[in-house]
């Protein structure tokens, strides 16, 4: 084979006897393995370096990728190009892989974090599966209990799993701190493997997803009686990532790159040793020790440094989130790792009031442990010490809470004399000296008589430019005031009836300004948004439109664009045009399963927003997709209320919820 070109990609066509090779230049090379000849001549399929190439399984169809454009190209028509397919992200295609179970679709892993799946009908994304935070390297489609899955790897460290019926995440498979680069399902074998960054491959069950063995980076040996399941070694070894993963229909091995490394696996043999048949090559030597190799993988850890500030006769508080990503019960134990004096008299060891701490984490939880500091003296000086964390597998020992400090020291002795491995991680406490924060109690410099007898307060909004809010009582009363007018009546007044009737009142439960606008909306219980403009002797409304069929729960405007979002009590979230008559420009996919609670848009990213729900859940949506982004969890009761807000150049987002915490 002769190209001027770097070959970045290779395909076997099995039911020609042919192999593709794409190049770095947009060419592709066809080649019959059978009569080592060129099959036709070589063709320029993009005008830039090809990033992935897809075979049909049954069909003549050959797909290429390179920037932004996929071609689909039938070798019964002499190659002919029969169909271009655009992406509108800006993101590279990391890998194609046809759908085995419909012929007509296939699916895109893509650097700007997304999957797509498309059909061969239209040269358009059918619909996108949204999860991951970084690049989507790989993907394979397996079958269980008669159900399409697909898995996705990504830069976020991370494997998915998706329902290719309902198109939702069911798991997500964390094993280390390190970027999956590639995944395959082995169809004889019915695991899950994936290959990371760190050099490791994972084989996981395609049943119930848990971690079956590892396979470790390589360790290089002199030619050598070896492990009889790694059987053939081609070029010379170098640690780094898998880049490719591939197995034989025929057997129950699988084969995968690393570095500049080929190996083959034979996982049937794993207990047996035998002489390798290539002796003039260096063995690699593989741990498959089903342990986790590196605290990491045990617990994700946040933050790695706790920070204390120094005040006089008080203690101070910092809490640790440690997050269980394995599918066991691990044992845990925070101790302190050295001991010192300091100048004020205290030794290092009674700085901290209650450490050690001890306990279990349930698989998939996170366990929030609150150290506290003793008091401190009158003065004292900035000075860190070490802690230390410790973490192992404890299976069915201790299903019940250590009683004491002696029961949890037994149990990690009793369990490395088992040969598990208790991992070890050091984190950084920080003492530093603050100035004392005055507290005050800050008095209203002036109170607006919005109640009224018998009738409370329900919502209330602030004007972003004017001194004026809205507030409105139960019984659908409301009123404009001027913060800094010296009046104590409201500047407007109006009222809000069921339905947008002059009937029964209605229950508002938001108000909002538009204030480019001259226009306040009002959301009401029967589920009606009601739009009044202000600005003249009266408020006038102007406009109705039922926006769900129970109460309106939540209500936001967009900064810039003639949009407003809102969600109503089993009903999804709504986009509502006011240049387009009110019409519903987009229906969100009802992923919550709990009543959304506050809806805010993205002020640094004016297509996007997130969406706090009952169901202990915040997701971030994109206006160009029914489907959410990505979710973030973390928190163990419903959540009220969000906000964004910037430090430095890094953006963040404040959450509350029902669990007493803000996020």
């Amino acid at each position: 084979m002769v190209t001027l070109s770097a070959v970045v990609l290779v395909k076997f066509i099995v039911r020609k006897q042919w192999f593709v090779a794409g190049a770095g230049d947009g060419f592709i090379h066809i080649y019959n393995y059978e009569t080592k000849r060129q099959q036709v001549p070589s063709f320029t399929a993009h005008a830039g370096k090809l990033t992935s190439l897809a075979v049909h399984p049954s069909k003549p169809y050959l797909m290429s990728w390179s920037s932004d454009e996929m071609n689909l190209w039938d070798w019964d028509k002499a190659w002919e190009c029969t169909q271009t397919f655009k992406c509108k992200h800006s993101g590279y295609i990391c890998q194609v892989m046809f759908n085995p179970k419909n012929s007509n679709s296939f699916v895109t892993a893509s650097a700007n974090h997304m999957i797509e799946v498309w059909d061969f009908d239209s040269p358009q994304c059918k619909y996108t599966l949204s999860g991951h935070w970084d690049r989507v390297n790989c993907l394979d489609f397996f079958t269980h209990d008669n159900q399409q899955y697909l898995i996705t790897g990504s830069s976020d460290c991370s494997a998915k799993i998706w329902d290719m019926h309902s198109n939702m995440c069911t798991h997500t498979l964390h094993a280390s701190m390190s970027p999956v680069m590639s995944v395959m399902f082995h169809p004889n074998l019915q695991v899950l493997i994936t290959g990371l960054e760190d050099g490791t491959v994972y084989l996981w069950s395609s049943t119930n997803f848990r971690l079956e063995r590892i396979i470790n980076p390589p360790v290089i040996e002199p030619p050598a009686w070896g492990f009889g399941w790694l059987y053939n070694i081609f070029s010379s070894p170098v640690s780094e990532h898998v880049w490719g993963l591939a197995c034989s229909m025929q057997s129950e091995g699988f084969v995968f790159g690393r570095g500049e490394t080929v190996a083959m696996v034979d996982v049937s043999n794993v207990n047996n040793q035998e002489e390798s048949s290539h002796h003039s090559v260096p063995q690699i030597r593989a741990d498959t020790t089903t342990q986790l190799i590196d605290n990491s993988v045990l617990l994700e850890v946040h933050p790695s440094d706790l920070r204390f500030p120094l005040q006089p006769h008080k203690s101070t508080t910092c809490s640790l989130d440690l997050t269980n990503h394995t599918y066991e019960r691990v044992a845990f134990r925070l101790v302190q790792k050295n001991k010192k004096s300091h100048s004020f008299g205290e030794e290092e060891d009674s700085l901290l009031s209650n450490v050690p701490i001890y306990g279990f984490i349930a698989s998939g939880s996170t366990y929030t442990l609150v150290v506290t500091t003793k008091e401190w003296p009158d003065q004292g000086e900035d000075t860190s010490l070490d802690l230390l964390l410790q973490s192992s597998i404890s299976g069915d020992k201790f299903i019940v809470p250590f009683e004491n400090e002696t029961e949890c020291v037994d149990l990690f002795e009793e369990l490395k004399e088992m040969g598990n491995v208790v991992h070890e991680l050091t984190l950084k406490a920080v003492f530093y000296a603050q100035e004392e924060v005055t507290r005050e109690i800050i008095s209203a410099t002036k109170k607006v008589d919005a109640l009224g007898f018998g009738n409370s307060l329900v919502c209330l909004d602030a004007h972003p430019t004017e001194t004026w809010i809205l507030t409105c009582k139960f019984f659908g009363d409301v009123h404009m005031w001027d913060l800094v007018s010296q009046e104590k009546k409201a500047l407007y007044s109006f009222h809000v009836y069921e339905n947008g009737d002059r009937g029964l009142s209605a229950t508002v439960k938001f108000l909002k300004f538009i204030a480019r606008k001259r226009w306040f909306l009002a959301g009401a219980d029967d589920g009606f948004i009601h739009v009044c403009t202000y600005g003249t002797e009266i408020v006038q409304q102007i406009m109705s439109f039922r926006a769900g069929s129970s109460s309106v729960t939540a209500m936001t405007i967009h900064p810039t664009q003639p949009y407003v979002l809102s969600s109503a009590y089993e009903s999804p979230i709504r986009l509502w045009n006011w240049e387009e008559g009110w019409q519903c420009t987009r229906t969100f996919d009802d992923e919550h399963s709990g009543t959304v609670r506050q809806i805010t848009f993205n002020p640094k990213d004016a297509n996007c927003f997130a969406s706090a729900s009952e169901d202990q859940t915040v997701k971030v949506w994109n206006l160009d997709s029914p489907k959410s982004s990505y979710t973030l969890f973390g928190h163990l009761a419903q959540v009220n209320c969000l906000d964004f807000f910037a430090h430095g150049d890094q953006q963040y987002l404040i959450s509350g919820s029902d669990d007493l915490t803000a996020r």
